[in-house]
């Protein structure tokens, strides 16, 4: 009898967290603003995956709502997700409507986290990527011969004048607070331009005015 109420009460329980599960799930979705058809194929796999396993072992312990699904699923939901963002930011004013470009930008996209402290570029140093803002803030040092410093937050982006005229960085980049970052190689920003020439034209325009904004920035510190 103690058995029978005991794996009674543990099927309750079970139930209860994967209901709390598919509700914090939903709202991570509905935060990323995925779109529902996306939303409502994730929760139709964790139904399915409870149903069969009748378990959420190892689901409430992850730090991504995500972290189960499979991988052709995650890399849809993961490129919906990035496609949110790249849209935020200014950079892509020009393009952001543009599906296919937004698809293959999105594809070659690396997060990445830091501390505060932790040098992101350093001058005179090769460029190999670019760096979008997602969340916190850095700051810029040594910007030819501006000895100033400026700060960096959410939506800004760094690294692309280096990277479009394959020339070393031109400023040292630390991270001020806790910051999340998308970035992308000089090898991929190379094979999206191929395809996309606007890409180019928007990001050597962008360095341009970038180059001349640190020049009067130089010339009046």
């Amino acid at each position: 009898y103690q058995r029978r109420v005991h794996g009674a009460l543990s099927a309750v329980s079970t139930l209860q967290v994967f209901r709390s599960k598919m509700e914090e799930m939903k709202l991570f979705m509905a935060m990323k603003r995925l779109p529902e058809a996306f939303q409502a194929e994730v929760l139709r796999y964790y139904s399915h995956l409870f149903r069969t396993t009748g378990t959420v072992s190892g689901w409430s312990n992850s730090v991504d709502p995500l972290h189960d699904l499979p991988f052709e699923l995650k890399a849809k939901v993961n490129i919906a997700i990035g496609a949110e963002i790249i849209k935020k930011l200014p950079l892509f004013d020009d393009l952001k409507y543009n599906e296919g470009f937004v698809h293959e930008l999105v594809s070659r996209l690396t997060m990445k986290s830091f501390v505060p402290g932790v040098t992101v570029v350093k001058s005179g140093k090769m460029a190999r990527e670019m760096f979008f803002v997602l969340s916190g803030e850095l700051t810029v040092h040594q910007s030819l011969g501006y000895l100033g410093a400026d700060v960096l937050p959410s939506g800004s982006a760094f690294g692309y004048v280096s990277v479009v005229y394959d020339v070393p960085q031109y400023e040292t980049v630390t991270a001020r607070t806790y910051c999340n970052v998308l970035t992308l190689t000089a090898a991929d920003f190379h094979d999206v331009a191929a395809l996309f020439p606007q890409l180019r034209e928007t990001l050597l325009a962008a360095a341009a005015a970038r180059v001349d904004e640190l020049r009067a920035g130089a010339r009046t510190s």
